[in-house]
């Protein structure tokens, strides 16, 4: 066999393998990078990007209209498909782990530029105003080193060849074409082999003895919230200052941690924490005790449902009905019902 020939087959090979992963990653796009089309059943609806991979992405090119749903790795477990039947344009979904609001707040200012955002449905949890985050965010960010350049450039080319990039370019389309989930993020398959009840058990174990989580005495004293409060007035203003519809709702968890955040001694902070979102602006709260967050098959853990979750949350948040157990399940809280709806958590 002449060597030079088969040489250049291979050669050939690699190369033809390498542009048909190209032209699967630019045209499904699962990053949101090159924007070049959207369409219902293929690619409209991004549910595989976090924060640690796009945070570092070149802006391209504008994109007529986007609804972006962020927040933490608990907005992160949830697939938003069903938006495709309340808004127009491309859905965006950003999640980061553990995030204090700042960094929230970071990501919004660095989109707005680049992004029409129509929608912005914000998922917050309560450890996110743990003040202890907001002040590793800060170590973090005075410890950075200037690598822009390098990074942007390594990161283009994982948009284009990697083998992740393909993967999630193929869960997309699958996602897609049968509006639901394909796998979770890796990040959150790590109690994948315990059973319901024992992944709800180990996850309560896990905030009962973080400083950065539940077992904080700072975190006990409401005030300790206020300067997280701050930056979310600031993500509502930004909003109201850009035409940007946003759509607060707190995220679900298991009604066993919600007990849990009453026993660590963290209840007064919780419902100042709530009553202060209320004086911000109206949202939806999807804590408490339902036959939902009562039962441990909806949950990965006790604070991250199943990808299916996602139905009954932004559901709720258009007022849908007809979904079993959904009237227990999220309740609107304004400044005028904070009260009354607190009184009806206590009370379940």
């Amino acid at each position: 066999m002449n060597y030079k020939n088969w040489f250049l087959r291979i050669i050939s090979s690699i190369c033809l393998i390498i542009m048909i992963a190209i032209i699967i990653n630019v045209a499904v796009d699962p990053y949101g990078v090159w924007r070049i089309a959207q369409f219902d059943g293929f690619n409209r609806v991004k549910n595989h990007t976090r924060i640690d991979i796009t945070e570092e992405f070149p802006h391209f090119r504008s994109h007529n209209h986007i609804n972006l749903v962020l927040g933490s790795s608990s907005v992160g477990s949830l697939y938003p498909g069903i938006l495709v039947n309340y808004v127009n344009g491309a859905i965006y979904k950003l999640w980061v782990a553990g995030p204090p609001i700042l960094t929230l707040y970071n990501i919004l200012q660095e989109l707005i530029p680049d992004y029409k955002i129509d929608n912005l449905f914000l998922g917050i949890d309560f450890v996110s105003f743990n003040p202890a985050i907001l002040r590793t965010l800060n170590e973090k960010m005075d410890q950075q080193v200037d690598n822009s350049n390098k990074v942007a450039f390594e990161t283009l080319m994982k948009t284009l060849v990697s083998y992740d990039t393909l993967k999630r370019s193929l869960s997309t389309v699958k996602d897609n074409m049968k509006s639901s989930v394909s796998e979770l993020p890796r990040e959150l398959r790590i109690m994948g082999s315990l059973s319901d009840k024992d992944r709800i058990i180990r996850s309560l174990q896990i905030f009962v003895n973080n400083e950065h989580l539940y077992n904080s005495e700072e975190f006990k004293d409401p005030d300790s919230i206020s300067q997280n409060m701050e930056h979310l007035r600031k993500i509502v203003g930004v909003c109201k200052e850009n035409n940007i519809k946003i759509r607060l709702f707190i995220t679900p968890v298991h009604s066993e941690h919600f007990d849990l955040i009453y026993k660590m001694g963290l209840g007064n902070t919780f419902e100042k924490w709530k009553r202060d979102l209320a004086k911000i602006s109206e949202f939806y709260d999807f804590t408490g005790h339902s036959p939902i967050t009562a039962d441990a098959g909806w949950w990965i853990d006790s604070v991250h449902m199943i990808p299916e979750g996602g139905n009954y949350v932004f559901e709720r948040i258009y007022n849908q009905s007809g979904i079993k157990d959904q009237d227990s399940f999220g309740a609107l809280v304004t400044s005028s019902n904070i009260e009354s709806h607190l009184k009806s958590l206590r009370n379940k």
